[in-house]
């Protein structure tokens, strides 16, 4: 039986500027402050990263607290013109309304009906994935919503945090259990102590 094609999630390499970024023309886009672009894995350690994208503030400096921890979302950003900041939240917007839906267990019928256009690349002979062919994204908005398309058809529990309201998976290969309702444990102690500070007063 011949192996599936691997989508390299956590070989996927993408830039960030480690000086930051900036809003820019009149807060439509934003930019590289400039300096020498680093070279990372955004996948390697982010299992969530699809839901910390959708639940970013819909502002614009939602948008760029965001670029600032992971990098720019498209060509445009990294090397181009800089981030369409409309783009970015209505991508983010998107994603929450699919997340929605997912988490209210609405059924197929009911999701809300979009196609996102994603690019990817094969990758022949890459030692490092053990195979002869990869498929890998081109972009870190692709290996966004390749890692979502990915946890939802892994049956991931998706979840909103009860401190934080960020959007969240959970089951086996999430790190979280099912029935968890917290994206950390350290949000989930910061509740429980809220809870009981407000008990006491």
């Amino acid at each position: 039986m011949a192996r599936p094609v691997p989508h390299s999630f956590r070989e996927f390499t993408w830039s960030r500027d480690p000086h930051g970024y900036q809003l820019w023309d009149s807060e439509m886009r934003i930019v590289a402050s400039g300096g020498e672009l680093e070279t990372y894995k955004p996948l390697e350690h982010n299992e969530n990263l699809f839901g910390e994208f959708a639940s970013i503030p819909p502002i614009p400096r939602g948008v760029l607290n965001f670029i600032t921890k992971f990098g720019p979302l498209t060509a445009d950003g990294l090397r181009g013109p800089g981030e369409d900041v409309a783009a970015a939240l209505g991508a983010a917007r998107s994603m929450a309304e699919l997340l929605q839906a997912v988490g209210e267990g609405r059924s197929q019928a009911q999701l809300p009906s979009q196609c996102r256009p994603i690019r990817l690349s094969l990758k022949i002979g890459e030692p490092a994935s053990g195979s002869m062919v990869t498929i890998v994204p081109e972009s870190l908005l692709d290996a966004i919503w390749l890692q979502l398309a990915e946890a939802l058809s892994g049956g991931a529990q998706i979840r909103r945090c009860l401190q934080c309201n960020a959007w969240f998976a959970a089951g086996p290969g999430f790190g979280r259990r099912r029935e968890t309702k917290f994206c950390s444990d350290a949000h989930r102690i910061l509740y429980n102590s809220l809870k009981r500070t407000a008990g006491t007063g």
